[in-house]
């Protein structure tokens, strides 16, 4: 992604399992503010350091979510087996010329298709949520 971004938003929210809610998920801002939830949807809110917002800042600015494909199922599955969980994540971000947002997603057995830009921006959220739900 371009530089010259003055504010964004990135999420992974997750469905599906046995209960069909999910294992949980994570939303940061470029202002710092997590939210956060686990397996059994306990909210949680925290700040993110200055360490995590840094890495994240760069995996975005790295990123390229123009190229990624809206989902990464399978083609014979696209919507996945029963109990699956199925991950979406959802960027936005701001510039001085507008906003631009991104949507992707992919299913647990699919997420090794995932490109790396992606796949490092997921497992950096990830390791932020897994932080801030521990504390809550």
């Amino acid at each position: 992604m371009t530089q010259n971004v003055t504010s964004w938003t990135i999420e992974i929210e997750t469905s599906g399992g046995f209960s069909g809610k999910g294992v949980g998920g994570v939303s940061v801002g470029s202002d710092g503010q997590v939210s956060a939830s686990s397996e059994a949807r306990r909210a949680c809110k925290s700040d993110a350091s200055s360490e995590e917002i840094k890495a994240i800042e760069k995996l975005i600015s790295q990123s390229k979510p123009g190229k990624w494909r809206k989902s990464y199922a399978r083609p014979g599955n696209p919507r996945g087996y029963a109990d699956q969980f199925s991950y979406t994540l959802k960027i936005s971000v701001d510039k001085p010329g507008g906003s631009q947002s991104y949507e992707t997603s992919w299913y647990d057995e699919t997420k090794d298709s995932l490109p790396s830009d992606l796949d490092s921006l997921v497992k950096e959220l990830w390791k932020v949520r897994d932080r801030v739900v521990a504390k809550c």
